[in-house]
């Protein structure tokens, strides 16, 4: 049971970065650059007009709706995983080591989520993925 909730959480971890990614919001990488901060960020170049840009629309149970832009999701704690993308026929591309935000901390910025609720995500192309959180 344990090996499976692991496989679901990288399934899930695969499934967001590949999400991200098709939006733009990341690109694969192999080393974090730690901020002044000291925590690691996103490193891309943005034009102005792209700053403003939502790229991520988060809209929780009670129909609270976030909007994310680039700038927005580059100041959330990220996270550095390995990872790949999973293809119509099942075989995994591009493995490799992927950063990006939590499912679980872009659900806290709509108040979390209760587990009687599935997750959806839905790609730019409308592809999407269901997950019930147990």
């Amino acid at each position: 049971m344990v090996a499976v909730k692991k496989c679901l959480a990288l399934l899930l971890i695969g499934v967001l970065v590949f999400s991200v990614i098709s939006s733009g919001c990341i690109s694969e990488t192999k080393t974090v650059t730690p901020e002044k901060s000291g925590s690691p960020t996103l490193s891309s170049s943005t034009t102005t007009q792209e700053k403003n840009e939502v790229v991520l629309r988060l809209i929780g149970p009670n129909g609270e709706e976030k909007a994310l832009t680039l700038e927005d999701i580059k100041k959330l704690p990220q996270f550095e995983g390995k990872g790949g993308l999973k293809t119509k026929r099942g075989s995994i591309k591009k493995v490799g080591t992927y950063k990006g935000v939590l499912l679980s901390d872009l659900l806290k910025l709509v108040n979390g989520l209760s587990p009687d609720y599935n997750i959806i995500i839905t790609a730019a192309d409308a592809t999407g993925s269901r997950r019930s959180e147990s």
